[in-house]
């Protein structure tokens, strides 16, 4: 996955931190996010555990970055919602026909320069729709500690604040 391949690197030079997120780390996030949108990474769904079922045959969740309907995942350790704004190090306890639950780290920079905002989450995503024939989860609801509770919905393959 993105996060943790590193795909774009400064070799061995420190380039500072912004709102707690160093530019290297930045730098790695644009660099994979431009080339999930030119298609130049495939993105592999990371599934816990196998289930007794097959993966392809539950709800997928849809990227925010490389066009309409990109990067259908199910379980995915890290999942871009926007330029500079994402989930990491995301954990799922639950992924079923109807929702999934996951903890996990949200990152949202108000530029390349920062700040950025940096902190726990737990993800709940609802509203099983259909999109091809493939089922994916039409609402995400993001929660964080001493943050304001918000959701998205994917609409026209893109995610909208509600």
């Amino acid at each position: 996955m993105l996060a943790e391949n590193r795909v774009c690197s400064v070799e061995g030079e420190k380039l500072g931190e912004f709102g707690g997120i160093s530019m290297r780390r930045m730098a790695a996030v644009i660099a994979g996010v431009a080339a999930l949108g030119f298609g130049l990474v495939p993105v592999a769904s990371q599934a816990a555990s196998a289930p007794a079922r097959s993966v392809t045959s539950l709800p997928v969740i849809y990227s925010g970055m490389g066009g309409t309907w990109a990067n259908a995942s199910v379980r995915p350790r890290l999942f871009v919602l926007g330029a500079l704004y994402y989930m990491e190090s995301m954990s799922w306890s639950r992924w079923t026909d109807s929702g999934a639950l996951g903890h996990g780290k949200q990152i949202a920079c108000a530029g390349a320069a920062g700040p950025c905002d940096n902190y726990r989450v737990t993800i709940t995503l609802t509203h099983v729709a259909r999109h091809d024939g493939r089922r994916y989860y039409a609402t995400m609801k993001i929660a964080g500690k001493r943050h304001k509770t918000y959701w998205l919905v994917m609409r026209d393959g893109w995610w909208h604040h509600t």
